[in-house]
């Protein structure tokens, strides 16, 4: 009786998981922004064996179809009461599917429902949460072919105020997203119109290059491609190579991979008000991805700050390039003269074999060496300016460069302090704190003086005279390198302009006759520093470099003579100062070859 009672259970237990409730779940995506697949829309997932498919997470085991050609792809579904995860695939396989579903419907990097009912999920766009938004979706597309992008690509055209941009035939903001592993790119703009509409649009490369759309596909008179917006189920422009009628021919090109590598210990610099951090995201955008902040994004497996991806680029091909500490505009590095291109990075797959790895060296964030180097905590610098030959300072100076934060290169928003405004020489003197890194800076006289044509700036060739770079837009600024430096500097007075070091001091004797003579100089070996020292009085002897550090001293000098040796303080532009017990100070620049 009691096997009778135990079996009559367990039939009663199978019958009731047979016949458990099943719900009717509908699950829809719209797809009127990308360019639907030629292998279709597909739905994986783990629901995919509860809704009698025969396996999970299968990318082309459960097709989804837009039966009333609306743009919506519609899978009614038959689930029994759960939660399930699942996302929609443009395609037929992995690597197509929606890889960007943002945070606030994303759950372990996949889309969520929970069943407890009969149910249609809202629509949502493919990789969005939300719907797409109201109007006429226009896709548009164009192949760069062989062409080289060193910037955006972009499209303009009279129907871009009516995709709600600010201004028509504007080549700068509508961008197009990369394809990727292509050289097509495209872009979704919704138009408000709800009657058909005729637009003349043309695609550009690198904001400079307009198409130049031949007659036979071309508006006349006016040489621009044609939109006629009529279907508010979304319009996809013709797949056409940049400049022509026609697609590009379909080869698809050879392709190798890149490795991108970069060190971002710099970026982990813990003092105010210099305070950086590595961010979440350290991603690389360039010509090869359509210059995409964030969509290529970089990796730290080990926990050394050295972030590395590989992508796949076509073969024989160069690109520029740069790093971001984040996934936007205004977290890319700045590139120094000595390593860059345009102000970018850039490689070149020249010679590498067809699916071979092309491995860029290490180079450290916004700078040109592979190994970030140490940055010690902020010091005070003292920058000092002669003005005496300037008549009209036109309410400055200020000083402006790298150093300035939060925003650099602000011209007028640091201005100099005058050391005695009763009397000659006019010296100038500003101090600030500074990270100890490679500083960029130059002076500045008052917004009503014009210099060259370019408002209150010094302009001299500061990289030719000895004591500047060139930044990534080739603008000459002085240069100051502070690596290493861990002690307040004072840098030695400067004639606006120029490289000179100022002579102007408050002892004229020292500084007038001739007294104060380094011969010879320029030197490639020893130099002798003479100063008029009638009374035998004690004078201090001190040589700096162009940073400010102090590479040589001697106290308590009664004689009128120190000779100094290139093996002493090395090669370089220096500066030597001798000062009394009474405050008297002379300068002069040594050259040592």
């Amino acid at each position: 009786m009691r096997k009778s009672l135990l079996s009559l259970l367990m039939f009663g237990v199978l019958t009731f998981n047979m016949y458990a409730q099943n719900y009717n779940v509908t699950l829809q995506v719209d797809m009127r922004a990308i360019i639907v697949s030629s292998n279709g829309v597909h739905l994986a997932g783990d629901l995919q064996i509860p809704a009698g498919f025969p396996a999970n997470w299968d990318p082309s085991g459960t097709q989804v179809d837009d039966a009333n050609l609306d743009g919506i792809y519609e899978i009614p579904l038959s689930l029994p009461a759960g939660t399930y995860s699942y996302k929609f695939v443009n395609g037929n396989a992995w690597g197509s599917d929606e890889n960007a579903i943002p945070a606030a419907c994303n759950v372990g990097g996949n889309r969520q429902v929970v069943v407890a009912g009969d149910m249609t999920v809202p629509v949502h766009a493919f990789n969005s949460c939300d719907p797409n938004p109201a109007g006429n979706p226009v896709i548009f597309q164009v192949n760069i072919g062989a062409g080289t992008v060193t910037g955006n690509v972009t499209v303009a055209g009279d129907f871009q105020m009516a995709a709600g941009f600010p201004a028509n035939w504007d080549n700068t903001t509508v961008i197009m997203d990369l394809v990727p592993g292509t050289n097509r790119y495209q872009k979704a703009v919704w138009i408000n119109s709800t009657t058909p509409d005729t637009f003349e649009y043309k695609f550009i490369n690198s904001g400079s290059n307009w198409e130049n759309v031949p007659s036979a596909c071309a508006v006349q008179p006016s040489g621009n491609r044609q939109l006629i917006v009529a279907n508010a189920n979304g319009i996809v422009t013709p797949d056409v190579c940049f400049a022509d009628c026609a697609p590009c021919p379909t080869g698809i090109p050879d392709s190798v991979y890149v490795k991108f590598q970069v060190d971002m210990s710099n970026q982990d610099y813990p003092y105010p008000p210099f305070n950086t951090t590595i961010d979440n995201i350290v991603s690389v955008a360039g010509a090869f991805q359509g210059w995409s902040p964030g969509n290529t994004v970089l990796s730290d497996a080990n926990g050394d700050k050295i972030y590395d991806v590989v992508v796949k680029v076509q073969k024989n091909s160069s690109s520029q390039y740069k790093f971001l500490n984040g996934n936007a505009w205004g977290k890319d590095e700045s590139v120094p003269a000595a390593c860059n291109v345009g102000g970018n990075r850039e490689f070149n797959t020249a010679g590498i074999a067809t699916n071979d790895t092309m491995v860029l060296p290490v180079v450290c964030f916004g700078e040109c060496s592979q190994a970030c180097t140490p940055v010690g905590p902020p010091i005070n610098v003292t920058f000092r300016l002669d003005l005496s030959n300037e008549l009209n300072y036109g309410g400055g100076p200020f000083i402006a460069g790298t150093f300035q934060t939060p925003t650099t290169w602000q011209k007028t928003a640091s201005p100099m302090t005058e050391l005695d405004p009763t009397n000659a020489p006019r010296i100038f003197s500003y101090t600030q704190m500074v990270k100890p890194n490679l500083v960029m800076y130059k002076y500045w006289l008052g917004p009503s003086v014009t210099m060259n044509g370019d408002s209150t700036a010094e302009n001299a060739d500061f990289l030719t005279l000895g004591c500047g770079a060139t930044n990534p837009v080739g603008t000459p600024n002085r240069l100051l390198d502070l690596y290493g430096v861990n002690q307040d500097t004072v840098l030695p007075i400067v004639i606006f302009n120029s490289c000179e070091v100022s002579t102007v001091s408050i002892d004229e004797d020292l500084n007038n006759g001739g007294s104060f003579i380094i011969a010879p100089n320029p030197t490639n070996n020893v130099a002798s520093i003479s100063f008029a020292n009638k009374n035998n009085i004690a004078y201090n002897v001190t040589i700096t470099n162009i940073t400010g550090q102090v590479v040589y001293s001697k106290t308590n000098v009664q004689t009128d003579n120190v000779t100094v040796r290139k093996s002493d303080i090395g090669s370089g532009m220096f500066f030597v100062t001798v000062r009394n017990a009474k405050g008297e100070v002379a300068a002069r620049k040594l050259i040592i070859e």
